[in-house]
């Protein structure tokens, strides 16, 4: 029993941590150079200027930093991590898929010696 409350402690002393990270890598993130519209047009060889305003305004780049955040911490709270940058489906979506392949391939061969 004491070993239950003294890990439900320093579950319950991490959670702050956690949070000031989060903010921290956010705001980090945000006095960075550049964005992600940034990388994105540069991957896509350039762009004029209609179609960053376009993607700022789809990703919630437009919005201020306060507001971003706290849609990022939403976000994160309901475990939306987003749509991934490659594929057009949701990040849990894929990793779940992937995750799932992963253990078919590995119990392929159990299946196969059988």
């Amino acid at each position: 029993m004491r070993i239950l409350r003294l890990a439900g402690r320093r579950l319950a002393a991490s959670i702050p941590t956690l949070f000031l990270i989060l903010i921290g890598v956010f705001l980090l993130l945000q006095f960075a150079p550049g964005d992600t519209v940034d990388a994105m047009m540069a991957q896509m060889g350039g762009g004029d200027a209609a179609t960053a305003r376009e993607l700022r305004k789809f990703y919630g780049l437009d919005l201020s930093v306060p507001v971003q955040l706290g849609h990022y911490l939403w976000r994160l709270v309901r475990l939306d991590l987003g749509f991934g940058a490659t594929r057009l489906l949701k990040v849990l979506n894929v990793e779940f898929l992937l995750a799932t392949h992963r253990a078919e391939c590995l119990a392929w061969p159990v299946r196969a010696s059988r």
